[in-house]
């Protein structure tokens, strides 16, 4: 058994909860991925310990190139990649608010913006939106077509992505 899987192993026997991630965290696709596993497992990230490390067990007059790009790969992007992942969730975290309250609001006007960038031309007035939406998560709007023609628009208010 491999010393990651024995870790985990043993983290689960004493009663905790652990999932390993084997990903290359100095790679930008790694470390989103570290970072969405964690989301996924606990629907939340509290906290990011960034301890990837790497040993090439030599002196500097003896270390390669190749040696010394693999370790300033792993020490500096590898710290700064899960980083930077961790912080644009925890930005998005904070414009919604942990109670998934936004801080701000969509109007009809914001949906009838974004009807209109996917190609559907709607008069904001005609989105029947009773109050400006301050929840995340999917709404079903009415929208007036006509005065006897009445049409519902499904929106999905999600955490902004950068």
């Amino acid at each position: 058994m491999h010393p990651a899987e024995q870790t985990v192993q043993d983290i689960i026997t004493a009663g905790g909860e652990a999932l390993l991630n084997s990903a290359d965290v100095s790679s930008w696709a790694g470390a989103e991925a570290l970072v969405a596993q964690a989301v996924d497992a606990w629907g939340k990230l509290d906290i990011l310990v960034n301890n990837a490390g790497i040993l090439r067990d030599k002196m500097s007059f003896n270390m390669d190139e190749s040696d010394w790009d693999d370790v300033i790969r792993v020490h500096l992007k590898g710290h700064f990649a899960p980083a930077h992942h961790a912080a644009v969730y925890w930005r998005g975290r904070a414009k919604a608010g942990e109670d998934g309250r936004l801080f701000g609001s969509i109007t009809s006007a914001d949906i009838a913006h974004r009807l209109e960038a996917a190609g559907v031309t709607v008069d904001r007035r005609k989105i029947e939106l009773e109050h400006p939406l301050k929840q995340l998560g999917f709404h079903s709007i009415p929208v007036r077509l006509h005065h006897d023609v009445q049409a519902e628009v499904r929106v999905n208010v999600a955490i902004e992505q950068q």
